[in-house]
C-alpha cells in the first residue's frame, strides 16, 4: 500500500462514524397536523378608563382546532407554522348579558427538536411565537327590553412550548399525534364597538393575560422527501 493510500485509509477510519452520523437514517419529511385541543388557563384582566381601574383573576377552558405544518431540516430539528382557531368556553349565562360568543386566531412559527426520532416513532420539544386575536361580542340588558350589543377587538402576543408523540400507522402516509403544551396570550384591547358603532378608547387601555396547558390529541400526515 501506499503513503497516500495509507493516509486516506487511516482518514475514512477516523471520520467513519462522523459520517455516519451525518448521514440520514431515514427519509426527511413534511408534516401536516390537525385535531382537538382542549385547555384550561388562569386568566387576569386590567382595566383603566381615565382614573378609574379594575382588576380580576379568574380562569377559563378553551376548544380549539389546531392546524400545524412542520418541514424537517434533518432527522432532528423541524420548522414550520403553527394556527389555532378556537374559542374560550363560558359558564353560566350571566344575568345580565346574552348571546355571548368569542373567537380566538393565533398565527405563529415554531421550532421542534426530535429527542428520538424513528421511521415509525418521533418524540419532540418544541417553542414557537405568535401573533392572537381575540374577538368578544355579547349582549348586554340594560332595562328590558333595551339592551346594547358590544364588541370588543383584541391583539397580543402568544408564546407557546409543548412537548408531543407521533406514531405512525405502519408504512402508511398517515400517523396518531398526542401533543401537551404551555400556552401564554397577552391581548391588548384595539377597538370597542357599541351597537355597531367604534367607541373613543383614547382614555381607555385594557388588557387580557390567559396562561395555562392544553392537550391536543388528532391524526398527522407526511409527505417524504
Amino acid at each position: 500500500m501506499t503513503a497516500s493510500k495509507f493516509i486516506i485509509a487511516s482518514l475514512l477510519c477516523v471520520l467513519s462514524p462522523f459520517i455516519s452520523i451525518g448521514q440520514s437514517q431515514r427519509p426527511l419529511e413534511i408534516q401536516l397536523r390537525s385535531g382537538i385541543a382542549f385547555g384550561a388557563y388562569g386568566t387576569e384582566t386590567a382595566i383603566t378608563n381615565g382614573s378609574e381601574k379594575w382588576t380580576d383573576q379568574s380562569g377559563a377552558a378553551t376548544s380549539i382546532l389546531p392546524i400545524d405544518l412542520r418541514w424537517e431540516m434533518n432527522e432532528r430539528w423541524a420548522f414550520g407554522v403553527h394556527t389555532r382557531f378556537g374559542s374560550y368556553l363560558y359558564g353560566s349565562e350571566e344575568s345580565n348579558y346574552k348571546d355571548r360568543s368569542n373567537r380566538i386566531r393565533v398565527f405563529g412559527l415554531a421550532a421542534e427538536y426530535n429527542l428520538v426520532s424513528k421511521e415509525k416513532f418521533r418524540w419532540y420539544a418544541g417553542l414557537g411565537f405568535g401573533i392572537s386575536n381575540l374577538r368578544i361580542q355579547q349582549t348586554r340588558i340594560d332595562l328590558p327590553p333595551l339592551s346594547t350589543k358590544e364588541e370588543y377587538f383584541l391583539r397580543g402576543g402568544n408564546v407557546r412550548l409543548q412537548t408531543g408523540l407521533i406514531r405512525w400507522f405502519g408504512d402508511s402516509p398517515l400517523g396518531f399525534h398526542l401533543q401537551m403544551g404551555f400556552d401564554r396570550h397577552r391581548y391588548t384591547v384595539q377597538e370597542i364597538k357599541l351597537d355597531g358603532s367604534t367607541v373613543n378608547t383614547a382614555d381607555f387601555n385594557g388588557t387580557l393575560t390567559a396562561r395555562g396547558i392544553d392537550f391536543q390529541i388528532g391524526l398527522v400526515a407526511r409527505i417524504k422527501r
